[in-house]
């Protein structure tokens, strides 16, 4: 297994497996290998299991926010593209840059991301905020489409955009809707989903019989837009 350590002004380690045979360490500047080696060893049955679950069914890569790296969005493989010496903006799909990506190949598009120095960790959280910007601008217009031309009449509804570990969305009684940031990796059908059972949830807050009516009325294909975002999501 490639093991990549990635040093950086930070406080703490971190383990990403960007694939089954990929671990990115992420560590301060000042790690010994010994400190590094002793905490990827401390970690050995976490990264035996990830590797498992990768291997059985891998879904999408994970974002890789550097450049040379590749962003997942709405179900397409951006490569990431930091252009030094520009401000702070991000293009999507921009094929002025007049650079080459090696790591590109022709069914890739471009994420063209402008940084005045091209610091690792500053680029990484530029795209992660452009990314939370896009999501929630994303989210906010299909669900007010969906909302609006939903067959019976809804309550009000306010919706937030988080960083969900164990689910795509969720609903209170009071009608604030949570949804995942982790969605806007995957094709637009598959948020849609998403936003259609949790729109539901507004009328039968449960998942009986009725929910799934309601579900299957607005959503004839819900059973396989589920398994499409089981399979795109590993």
């Amino acid at each position: 297994m490639q093991i990549e350590v990635i040093k950086s002004r930070r406080k703490t380690m971190a383990l990403q497996l960007r694939n089954a045979q990929h671990l990115v360490v992420r560590v301060p500047l000042r790690a010994s290998k010994w400190q590094v080696n002793r905490f990827v060893d401390s970690h050995a049955r976490w990264i035996t299991k990830q590797q498992q679950r990768l291997q059985q069914n891998p879904g999408l890569p994970e974002n890789q926010y550097e450049n040379g790296g590749f962003l997942w969005l709405l179900g397409e493989r951006y490569a990431i593209n930091v252009v030094i010496g520009k401000r702070n903006i991000i293009r999507r799909d921009s094929n002025d840059a007049g650079t080459i990506n090696e790591n590109e190949n022709d069914n890739d598009k471009t994420l063209d991301v402008y940084h005045p120095t091209g610091e690792s960790m500053s680029v990484e959280r530029q795209i992660k905020q452009w990314q939370r910007d896009f999501a929630y601008t994303t989210f906010e217009a299909l669900i007010a489409k969906q909302y609006n031309e939903f067959p019976i009449q809804l309550p009000a509804f306010s919706m937030t955009v988080r960083q969900m570990r164990r689910q795509w969305g969720n609903c209170s009684r009071d009608g604030r809707i949570k949804l995942s940031i982790n969605l806007i990796r995957y094709p637009e059908v598959s948020i849609k989903h998403v936003i259609y059972h949790e729109l539901c949830h507004l009328i039968h807050f449960n998942h009986s019989r009725d929910f799934y009516a309601l579900l299957e009325k607005v959503e004839p294909d819900w059973q396989a837009n589920k398994q499409l975002l089981g399979a795109y999501s590993g």
